[in-house]
């Protein structure tokens, strides 16, 4: 049905064709308004068909041309929505859209201008201007999902292409233009949810301004992007920016068809942006990666090829797999994928018991948020198939392979590991494993009841050839640079990092109870903590060899293991080829080349760092 609609109001409030609806089983369905001219002054909850929906369903009604005014809560479609006795998104807007201009002073939208309810498989291509609170689809909202918007959006503050300020989006783009003073935002200009979400509207503002959003809370942002050269913004408040070209490839959107979001997206690959599937547009749809999808056997000698962020989550939710063997094939950023939201290893309650080849290559902005009572770092618990068999009384098998993490390095990652036993950077847990060429580069990793480490928070396994660079690694009872807490085997490492706890705190490891070794191993960053602090160790019940930390840097002139060195000697090969270690061009302490030093200029660095083939 159709309707031409011209009404002009005295009244201030609840202005449009129908009033207002109030009851959950009120429902206005398939009505299309041609060319309206809604004038409702200075009033509150302006729509060319509801001025307010308390409760109710609007259904596949429509807005074509015309012009609708008012003050607060102007909306293309409906004025205002709210949440009522009846529960939450009691009032319902879904199927609908909105081809018109709106004008107002706050909470305009080019559909609806203020929701406290659900607003689903809608769209907006408005002309939308207003002062405060001014979005292409919603002022201010409440729950959005499956919706676009693609129009012209003006405003002062809190101004979006999609929607001006709050609520939770998922499932929704935005394009057009968006113009405001500040919190300006491609999607949103001020929100607190979004998950799958992106934008390529252009943004003009003057403060907080951003590509996606002008401000919001970054760590509810999930797996959500700005095309950085369309907007002309290369940073937001959440999400990640990408090229158009990596914005019209499939593989930046892998994640976003799984679980809720399975068949909502479809995308012509490398020729358009990802569309809504109810949109009916060209392309095929985003599906998400399983492990049937990811190349190889899982063998020693076919192993997983993993490519692409949505293959480590593949892998992240088959822990069945995580016995097999896999192969990293490219450097992968994960700054898409914030919180609990990915985890890019196994979690602290399920080991991993394969082999894991970074082959060289680096995870980036791995984030971690810990929630639960267990092991945190990007594999949060790393076990030998040997641990259970010694468990049981069996011996175990010497040439055994598995629990194995190598040729890995992580950069910039972010743990939160306060609620866990054991937080690392790489490894949470490592029982009777092996972590080997392996690096951890920048980043934070926060531990809480005991075991922090730079690279690995509790060790009974063997660390090799390993170093944490550039990272702060704050706990409370065994703290360290590289380990937290130690019971193993641990040889040619250091840690050049910052390093803050409470009780056995050290450079290098925090807490060395075991009789695990330590040999050929230094530090030199900065130690902070209460009691039983060093520059190397906190605590050694075990063996330390030929190991040494930097006494000026540390602000440590003690350790419970290791030798004091100045920093003019800790840049020196003079005492650590005294001590036995195997640099590169000697061949009396071994003929393996481990080490190298630019003497004079910097510490001693493990010489695989160098190797093209890592």
């Amino acid at each position: 049905m159709q309707t031409y609609l011209t009404p002009l109001s005295d009244s201030e409030v609840c202005v449009g064709l129908f009033s207002g609806m109030g009851h959950p089983n009120a429902e206005i369905r398939d009505l299309g308004l041609i060319d309206p001219e809604v004038n409702g002054a200075g009033g509150d909850g302006i729509g060319a068909l509801a001025g307010q929906l308390e409760a109710g369903t609007i259904r596949g009604c429509y807005v074509a041309g015309g012009v609708v005014r008012g003050e607060h809560g102007v909306g293309g479609l409906v004025g205002a929505t709210a949440n009522s006795m009846w529960g939450t998104d009691s009032a319902r807007v879904v199927g609908c859209h909105s081809i018109c201009d709106v004008v107002g002073t706050s909470s305009v939208g080019g559909l609806v201008g203020s929701s406290r309810g659900l607003i689903a498989d809608c769209y907006a291509r408005s002309v939308v201007t207003g002062e405060e609170t001014v979005g292409g689809l919603v002022g201010s909202g409440y729950t959005l999902t499956g919706c676009y918007a693609d129009g012209i959006v003006t405003g002062e503050r809190y101004v979006g292409g999609l929607i001006g300020s709050s609520g939770s989006a998922t499932n929704c783009y935005a394009q057009g233009t968006v113009i405001g003073n500040e919190w300006v935002g491609g999607l949103a200009g001020y929100y607190g949810s979004m998950t799958n979400c992106y934008a390529t509207a252009v943004v003009l503002g003057d403060a907080y301004t951003g590509g996606l959003m002008g401000g919001g809370t970054e760590r509810y942002t999930v797996a959500s992007f700005w095309d950085v050269e369309a907007s002309r913004q290369q940073s937001s408040a959440g999400g990640a920016g990408k090229s158009t070209e990596q914005m019209q490839q499939i593989g930046t959107y892998r994640a976003w068809g799984d679980g809720d979001s399975a068949g909502v997206w479809t995308i012509d690959d490398g020729n358009d942006y990802p569309r809504l599937a109810w949109e009916g547009r060209p392309g095929v749809p985003i599906g998400a990666v399983a492990m049937a999808d990811v190349a190889g056997a899982g063998t020693a000698d076919d192993p997983y090829l993993i490519y692409r962020a949505a293959e480590l989550e593949a892998i992240a939710g088959e822990p069945n797999e995580w016995g097999r063997h896999f192969k990293l094939m490219a450097d992968i950023d994960l700054m898409a994928y914030p919180g609990v939201d990915f985890n890019g290893g196994p979690d602290g309650w399920h080991a991993f018991t394969g082999v894991f080849d970074g082959n060289g290559h680096t995870i980036s902005n791995f984030t971690y948020r810990s929630d639960g009572w267990g092991s945190a770092g990007f594999f949060g618990y790393v076990e030998s198939p040997c641990a259970r068999s010694t468990r049981g009384g069996v011996e175990c098998d010497p040439n055994a392979t598995g629990g194995v993490i190598k040729n890995l390095g992580l950069l910039n990652p972010v743990i939160d590991g306060r609620l866990e036993h054991q937080a690392g950077g790489l490894v949470g847990h490592l029982d009777m494993g092996t972590v080997c060429n392996c690096y951890v580069e920048g980043g934070l990793v926060l531990g809480g009841r005991e075991e922090t480490g730079g690279l690995v928070g509790g060790s009974y396994g063997t660390v090799r050839g390993c170093y944490v660079v550039g990272a702060t690694v704050i706990g409370t009872w065994g703290t360290g640079g590289v380990i937290g807490g130690n019971v193993g085997d641990v040889r040619d490492c250091y840690g050049i990092c910052t390093v803050i706890g409470e009780t056995y705190v050290g450079g290098l490891v925090g807490d060395n109870f075991g009789r695990g070794p330590i040999t050929n191993c230094f530090a030199a960053g900065r130690v902070v903590g209460t009691a039983e602090v060093g520059g190397l160790l906190g605590a050694n019940e075990g063996g330390v060899t030929a190991s040494f930390w930097d006494a000026d840097v540390s602000g440590q002139a003690g350790s419970a293991g290791g030798t004091g060195l100045t920093t003019a000697e800790m840049m020196g090969a003079g005492v650590f080829l005294e001590a036995g270690w195997d640099f590169v061009g000697e061949v009396e302490n071994g003929v393996e080349d481990i080490w190298w030093i630019l003497e004079g200029e910097g510490y001693p660095r493990l010489w695989w760092e160098a190797s093209d083939d890592g």
